[in-house]
């Protein structure tokens, strides 16, 4: 550490300059943000297969006679535990809004 012609800072002149979040910023840190694109970019194209799939069920669904429905919506919300773990609550979107 270079401290020039003054005596060396005291440990509460240095923690004073710093600034110690909890979390990383796009301020102090761009590539974070790109990083944060490429994570939902990754949810979505893993959601993609999923959707089709609820998409297809729900066109069968209208198709069938009554009857036959239940069976349809049995594996569609089969589907829904599968593919997120949380059952009903898949069907609202989650917190980075990819519901």
């Amino acid at each position: 550490m270079v401290y020039g012609e003054n005596d060396p800072p005291r440990y509460r002149e240095l923690i004073a300059g710093l600034n110690l979040g909890r979390t990383r910023t796009l301020c102090h840190d761009p590539a974070y943000g790109l990083r944060q694109l490429a994570n939902i970019a990754i949810q979505v194209i893993d959601r993609l297969e999923d959707i089709r799939l609820l998409a297809a069920y729900d066109v069968i669904a209208r198709g069938l006679k009554p009857p036959m429905q239940p069976s349809i919506t049995r594996r569609r919300d089969a589907l829904l535990v599968q593919s997120s773990g949380l059952g009903a609550a898949a069907r609202q979107p989650d917190a980075l809004g990819l519901g």
